[in-house]
């Protein structure tokens, strides 16, 4: 199971149509900053099977539903002056359940390193409604979507002292996502987007028994763009009990910048806190 708390923005274009002083309409763009505040539960149920080469076979079912809420930076009061607030209005509120599919084969070599393979596939529903009271209250919207997504990690365990070892890891992960046009829950015509999202992620892990603390470095490319870089520290619990039973508890904390350049508010940094509850049982 996972517990996952997050938040991210988005930016639109609108046209702006404002008189000077001599009578004359003039048109200006101006940007709209949105973002989301998410809380989101993971289900998964799988197996695992030991192929002859000793590397491990798995394959996984998962659930997962997202509660959030929509904020935006201002508004248009009744005389179409834009009104701002740096901590955000709170426009509309959304819920998504998703489902998925995925395999993994993980192979471990004597001399301490291990690689992984991972493929998933995962489908969504989310439902869109405006907690606002003015021209769009009570609207609501609904949009479909999809992502596929591949992995590769490799790394090493590395004992250093008794009970003691590190683990620097190094890991490839490859999204498409996409995600269906519609009309949203302001009477916004949004287009279908389709992303393809890379990240590079190196780590290192240092564990002490069966306890553990690992800090991440993830560099980001969206559409062959470069994104800012951002950093997680993660703490953790993962222990055999009885040689029958794998139990791992974690939590992780990951922040970034949202925007290169210094925006005002909530619009400028960004936090990911994840919790984790992991067993298996060896039949």
């Amino acid at each position: 199971m996972q517990h996952l708390q997050n938040a991210h923005a988005s930016v639109m274009k609108y046209p702006l149509f404002s008189k000077d002083e001599a009578g004359k309409w003039n048109t200006r763009t101006v940007r709209k900053f949105f973002w989301k505040e998410a809380d989101l539960h993971v289900w998964s149920i799988g197996r695992n099977q030991m192929s002859r080469d000793k590397s491990i076979n798995s394959i996984y079912f998962f659930y997962g539903q997202e509660a959030a809420k929509y904020f935006r930076q201002s508004l248009f009061d009744d005389k179409i002056n834009i009104v701002s607030n740096p901590t955000g209005f709170h426009v509309s509120s959304g819920n998504t359940d998703m489902f998925g599919l995925g395999v993994r084969k993980t192979k471990r070599f004597a001399n301490g390193w291990y690689g992984e393979v991972l493929g998933q596939y995962a489908v969504f529903a989310r439902h869109i409604h405006t907690v606002n009271d003015g021209a769009f209250a009570g609207q609501k919207a609904v949009v479909y979507g999809q992502d596929k997504g591949i992995s590769l990690e490799w790394g090493r365990n590395i004992a250093v002292g008794p009970y003691w070892c590190v683990q620097p890891e190094l890991q490839y992960t490859s999204h498409w996502y996409d995600q269906g046009a519609y009309t949203d829950s302001l009477q916004r015509k949004i287009d279908r987007v389709c992303v393809h999202d890379q990240e590079i992620r190196t780590g290192l892990k240092v564990q002490y028994r069966w306890l553990y603390a690992r800090v991440n470095r993830y560099f980001r490319y969206e559409n062959q763009v470069a994104k800012p870089i951002d950093t997680a520290h993660e703490i953790g619990i993962g222990r055999h009990v009885h040689d029958k039973y794998d139990l791992r508890i974690s939590v992780s904390s990951r922040k970034g910048k949202i925007w290169e350049k210094k925006r005002i508010g909530n619009m400028d940094n960004k936090r990911q806190v994840q919790y984790n509850l992991w067993a298996q049982i060896k039949v």
